[in-house]
């Protein structure tokens, strides 16, 4: 009789320490899980907070350019937590903006206009830009405001 109790109370410790077992890798995984959701959802609202100022569509005037590239757009937009974007140039239709970097106020990008490339740089003020575009033909400076 003796060893039947022990024998009970020996299988009840082993399911209370199964029972354990599960509920510290439960914890364990539940941990891991909001741990990433939260840091991947941080990584996203920081991206969105660094570049919000930059963020939507600024018009720009090149008064010196050609007639077809004397204005346009360009677009900014947070895609997957990175900043990405295009130009939308006079009528010629939209280029994707490449090597986009900011710089605090300072903005650079290289657009791929008609098999050349043209680098973009202008510092924003408020709501309005002053900057240049160099293409091979040279220095061609930029004004613009934000429009949304």
């Amino acid at each position: 009789m003796y060893i039947l109790y022990i024998y009970v109370k020996f299988n009840i410790l082993l399911f209370h320490l199964k029972i354990i077992i599960i509920m510290k890798k439960l914890f364990l995984i539940s941990s891991l899980l909001v741990t990433f959701v939260l840091l991947t959802g941080f990584d996203k609202t920081e991206s969105s907070k660094k570049y919000k100022k930059l963020v939507g569509t600024w018009e720009y005037e090149a008064k010196e350019a050609p007639y077809e590239y004397q204005k346009g757009q360009f677009v900014f937009e947070i895609s997957d937590g990175d900043l990405t974007g295009y130009a939308k140039i006079g009528m010629m239709g939209q280029v994707n903006m490449e090597n986009i970097l900011v710089n605090k106020k300072n903005v650079s990008f290289k657009c791929n206009v008609q098999g050349q490339y043209v680098d973009i740089d202008f510092v924003i003020k408020k709501k309005s830009f002053i900057g240049s575009a160099v293409s091979p033909g040279g220095a061609i400076p930029l004004t613009g405001i934000k429009l949304k």
